[in-house]
């Protein structure tokens, strides 16, 4: 895959895999939360983060680095900050 062309693409594609486990991991202690905090973003596919914080934690040679590229080309920022947003308010 040409996004992991280099060592450094490597290693900031790694970090970025990382970030995302650690916003899965937030996730799951809001998910649990009565009433969930995370219906305030109902657009957002919670779940979907959640099972890929599993898939990266438990399964990592499984993970479809197709689809991690593209959820960090789109989405990682956004999603930290609305995360962000949410922690401090609930947590």
């Amino acid at each position: 895959m040409i996004f992991l062309a280099s060592m450094d693409k490597v290693m900031v594609f790694n970090a970025c895999v990382m970030r995302l486990q650690v916003i899965g991991e937030q996730v799951g202690k809001l998910l649990f939360l009565q009433p969930s905090p995370l219906s305030e973003y109902k657009e957002i596919p919670w779940l979907a983060i959640y099972d890929m914080r599993n898939l990266i934690s438990h399964e990592y040679s499984n993970v479809d680095e197709q689809i991690v590229f593209t959820t960090i080309k789109n989405d990682l920022i956004e999603l930290d900050k609305v995360i962000t947003v949410l922690l401090n308010k609930y947590l």
